[in-house]
């Protein structure tokens, strides 16, 4: 239901904000992190990457009928100091309901920092956890509920973007 895939970008943002949920409100007893949009010319080899992995595990698994990346993307930070995490919760909503697969990058090394699993329920019995390689690359439908688990230790760094397509039929 999802594929890994190895990718290592290294956007250096400058102003991180508070990251918000649902429909753009902040929360903090379901998300703690940091995030800043990156804008596309700037980031324009990133972006071709990110759309060409997604393609091929479109194409591989998935076979939904998407468009584009019609969001920039997201560069997140979960820092220990604040426990940084993202609870359960699903990539669709009202005003987003085109988006029809994310794929989360990791960036960090995974020595730098303990906790911040991505977690994603592919209806097994418990959820599966994904891998921390640095530049480990997961492509999963918007709709499966997914989480970050709290960061205990150090500073995890994930860039997150959606692709977009015609409403599920």
């Amino acid at each position: 239901m999802f594929m890994p895939v190895m990718m290592s970008p290294s956007p250096s943002p400058t102003t991180l904000v508070d990251g918000t949920v649902g429909e753009g409100s902040m929360n903090s007893s379901i998300r703690r992190a940091k995030c800043v949009f990156l804008d596309p010319p700037a980031h324009k080899e990133i972006y071709e990457k990110v759309k060409e992995l997604v393609d091929s595990a479109n194409r591989a698994c998935f076979k939904f009928d998407i468009t584009d990346m019609a969001e920039k993307l997201q560069y997140t930070e979960y820092h220990d100091a604040d426990q940084g995490f993202y609870d359960w919760h699903i990539d669709v909503t009202p005003t987003k309901s085109r988006r029809k697969l994310s794929i989360v990058v990791q960036l960090s090394d995974p020595s730098e920092y303990d906790g911040g699993e991505l977690q994603i329920r592919t209806g097994l019995l418990e959820p599966v956890t994904i891998g921390k390689t640095k530049g480990l690359a997961v492509v999963f439908p918007t709709y499966l509920p997914h989480r970050v688990t709290p960061v205990t230790r150090g500073v995890r760094r994930s860039l997150v973007a959606w692709i977009d397509g015609p409403p599920f039929r």
